[in-house]
């Protein structure tokens, strides 16, 4: 009865960066209703995501997350069995069979093996969960345990970097990106001219550019003569994610901490943009990524992420 119990528990794997995370999260909501979810951490697709778990603090504090008797996370103890079942999905023939069990597999881009439907019961879901009808179906409910948290980091941020409350945001994605394992099949990378045409018309004069590695922007930091630029070894991801939450004006781009920054800057009165498209191979509906209060930017991308 107790296996029964725990299998009738969802189960979501998280993986990735920050923003990653925040979806799977807020998909674990959707999933889960008024009952609890258990969480298989930090199961990673490939070497070059591996991220640290960022959500500690957010699962403390979270009704929905099953904790053990102490109060600590409770990390799902059929992770084993539905291990089995993640290297028994990879063989076609045995998919309907796997999901017979409720285990649902979901990627953003289309051309990728994924499940065809959600099951009736899901009960383990390893995936990136970003379709915005999805999470906008949860957002109010996810929001009210995240800006607690960002606005406890906001002042810290604006005296750590001496900023006005006025500022605004550009945020670049590289590195991983642009490397040769990773690009030529996901999405491509934007180049210096999409964030310079859209920085068109916005308040330059307090800019601040986020970015992973600022070894990646030398060219785009000459460009556009940002007040500030912080990388990773500047800010955590969460600092990162506060500072487009606290922005008047934010430029994103095809990231999933992007869409979060984005969605959270515009829940608290900023203006924000987000790329037209996600992939240079429009093989992710952008569409899924466009939230009605965002304001669209022309993509352009850069030659060697569009080489395969």
């Amino acid at each position: 009865m107790k296996f029964i119990e725990y299998l009738n528990t969802p189960i979501v794997v998280f993986q990735g960066g920050l923003g990653n995370q925040l979806s799977q999260w807020s998909f674990a909501h959707s999933i889960s209703g008024s009952k609890y979810f258990s969480i298989d951490p930090l199961h990673k697709m490939s070497e070059i995501q591996s991220r640290n778990f960022e959500l500690e603090e957010i699962f403390r504090n979270c009704d929905h997350i099953k904790k053990d008797k102490s109060g600590k996370l409770s990390v799902a103890k059929t992770r084993v069995f539905f291990h089995l079942l993640d290297r028994m999905w990879e063989y076609k023939s045995l998919r309907f069979f796997v999901e017979i069990f409720g285990y649902f597999r979901e990627d953003p881009r289309i051309d990728q093996g994924q499940s065809s439907k959600a099951p009736n019961s899901i009960r383990y879901a390893k995936g990136y969960f970003q379709k915005q009808k999805n999470v906008e179906s949860i957002f109010d409910s996810v929001r009210k345990e995240i800006i607690p948290l960002v606005d406890r980091i906001l002042p810290g941020i604006r005296q750590k970097f001496d900023l006005a409350s006025n500022y605004t945001v550009v945020h670049v994605r590289r590195g991983d990106y642009e490397a040769a394992e990773f690009t030529p099949t996901i999405i491509g990378t934007l180049s210096d001219e999409y964030f310079v045409r859209g920085m068109h018309g916005l308040d330059s004069s307090k800019l601040i550019l986020l970015t992973e590695n600022r070894e990646d922007v030398t060219d785009l930091v000459i460009k556009l003569n940002p007040l500030l630029v912080l990388d990773r070894l500047d800010t955590t991801p969460w600092e990162t994610l506060t500072l487009m939450y606290g922005a008047s004006f934010l430029l994103g781009c095809n990231s999933s901490l992007s869409w979060w920054g984005a969605r959270l800057c515009s829940a608290r009165g900023g203006q924000v943009w987000l790329p037209s498209q996600w992939s240079h191979w429009k093989n992710i509906n952008a569409t899924d990524y466009h939230f009605p209060a965002c304001n669209i930017a022309d993509v352009y991308w850069t030659q060697d992420s569009l080489e395969t």
